[in-house]
């Protein structure tokens, strides 16, 4: 008798575990609490657990990032962004035929043993038994953060270092159902003189931008 399989989110672990699970020949449903295949590449994901904000690029070459039986296409960037991530999941999942073993809107309550095998309720829907479950709902769908910074919203507008003017400073995003998904930074107005920065990717690039080119900050 083939066995069944539950796998827990549809993003990047979970579809890759469906693929092998159907490669040796066990069945599978996924359960996927929001409506988009991708998991935590989704921009404002209807799920509520994605941390993508709207600048989100990959912080390692497509090539080191792929799956080695599907690499990504012809033209790719060469540090994807959350689109092109969450269109290279869409198409594996169509690759592996994984789509429609797809349950979206599907959100897992709970999970128990029943006998040999396990229970599975959803928010939504009739519960269902397995053989075996697989839990992919993304290491970093909820925040965990130390006492110290609990209820940290960012800091001050218009923030002041000893020795400089007006500085650029990040805003930390809140919880994923929303908060400060849009522009996660704010702009101030530079002081005089040379600045510096470490790194290339997007955040360095916008604090350059906006020394280069300032707009006038009210504080």
């Amino acid at each position: 008798m083939t066995k069944h399989f539950a796998v827990i989110g549809a993003g990047a672990g979970g579809l890759c575990a469906a693929k092998h699970l159907l490669a040796r020949g066990i069945d599978v449903t996924l359960f996927e609490a929001g409506s988009q295949i991708g998991g935590l590449w989704v921009y404002e994901n209807d799920s509520g657990m994605s941390s993508a904000y709207r600048s989100l690029h990959i912080n390692s070459e497509a090539r080191v990032s792929t799956f080695v039986d599907f690499p990504f296409p012809e033209g790719h960037s060469l540090y994807p962004d959350h689109r092109e991530m969450q269109r290279y999941f869409i198409s594996y999942a169509q690759h592996f035929d994984l789509t429609r073993r797809i349950r979206f809107n599907s959100r897992v309550l709970a999970i128990e043993p029943e006998g040999e095998r396990y229970r599975i309720a959803l928010e939504q829907g009739a519960p269902g038994t397995f053989d075996g479950v697989v839990v992919a709902s993304g290491h970093q769908s909820v925040p965990r953060h130390p006492p110290q910074v609990e209820g940290f919203a960012g800091v001050p507008a218009c923030a002041q270092l000893p020795g400089a003017g007006t500085v650029y400073r990040q805003a930390r995003s809140g919880h994923w159902a929303g908060q400060q998904r849009r522009g996660y930074r704010r702009r101030h107005v530079h002081s005089d003189g040379a600045h510096g920065f470490v790194g290339a990717l997007p955040r360095s690039h916008h604090a350059a931008h906006d020394v280069l080119f300032p707009i006038p900050a009210s504080c």
